[in-house]
């Protein structure tokens, strides 16, 4: 006689297992991408359209040396409290990368901290104010962490992931 709930316990074995191992490597890569200097950003606005889309989450290498950039390298780097993240576009004189948003129609007149600098004449992102470069994007995850941080999203996303924990304790 062939036993249906035999089987229905076997894929819910696999199904767990499948979970487990999906839930396990995603916490080890995040944990490994943090230990060796990797950050997750959301971009905020269209300026690095078509390449990265406001709600695209980047990953932006925090550890890559200032000296090795080059022309068409995106970076991220600190203009006052904020996180611009645009590409290198050339180098001003002094050897400092100069930027601009794929999507906008001029360079960067705020570098770094340099606010009030005249259109054209930005001196460069200094090392002080670069983050890193990015070596990735994921297109649309910002939307789905916004999602996910609403309170009400938040409290059921806990709730399954401490019956996801529980069951595999058990």
């Amino acid at each position: 006689m062939h036993n249906v709930f035999k089987e229905k316990d076997t894929i819910s074995k696999y199904v767990l297992m499948g979970l487990k191992i999906v839930v396990f490597a995603s916490a080890f890569t995040i944990a490994l991408c943090m230990l060796f200097g990797f950050k997750f950003l959301k971009i905020t606005s269209d300026s690095m359209t078509p390449k990265y889309l406001k709600d695209d989450v980047i990953m932006v290498n925090t550890k890559y040396d200032f000296d090795k950039l080059k022309i068409g390298d995106v970076i991220t780097y600190k203009a006052g409290s904020n996180n611009v993240t645009h590409r290198i576009v050339e180098f001003a004189p002094n050897g400092l990368p100069i930027t601009q948003g794929d999507a906008n129609a001029t360079i960067d007149t705020v570098c770094g901290s340099n606010v009030g600098i005249a259109v054209g004449q930005c001196t460069g992102i200094t090392e002080e104010n670069y983050v890193g470069k990015v070596t990735l994007g994921i297109k649309g995850l910002g939307k789905l962490l916004d999602s996910v941080a609403k309170p009400a999203n938040f409290m059921i996303l806990a709730i399954c992931l401490v019956l996801v924990l529980f069951v595999m304790i058990m």
